[in-house]
């Protein structure tokens, strides 16, 4: 079962986006924040860019810690080319600005699954 870490400090957001990872099988992770991210590995983690207090960018770097091949797509209702650049330095492997439609979601989670299966 593939896993993936939800970190949004929206919690109606990221209960939603959990809801459809698990009816589609994955073993699915919600943080609110940075510290808050369970300290084991994940396939995939949807970061939000601006947590409560803190950046995403903060969690992009945690999770590479604790996952350094996870497939990472960052949420941001505020985007601009500085974040998005510093967040693929990252390792981040998508950007999607809010508000999007779960199927631009879609989209970027099986984007990095084709990525995963043509390494």
């Amino acid at each position: 079962m593939k896993s993936i870490l939800l970190l949004d400090d929206d919690a109606r957001l990221r209960e939603s986006l959990a809801l459809e990872f698990r009816d589609r099988g994955y073993d699915v992770s919600e943080a609110a924040t940075v510290a808050a991210i369970p300290p084991h590995a994940f396939d995939y983690a949807v970061v939000d860019m601006r947590l409560v207090g803190e950046l995403g960018l903060a969690g992009i770097e945690r999770v590479r810690e604790l996952s350094p091949n996870a497939r990472i797509v960052v949420l941001t209702g505020y985007g601009s080319i500085a974040n998005t650049v510093e967040a693929m330095k990252l390792g981040a492997q998508d950007y999607l600005t809010k508000p999007f439609q779960l199927d631009e979601m879609k989209i970027a989670i099986r984007s990095a699954l084709k990525s995963v299966a043509l390494e």
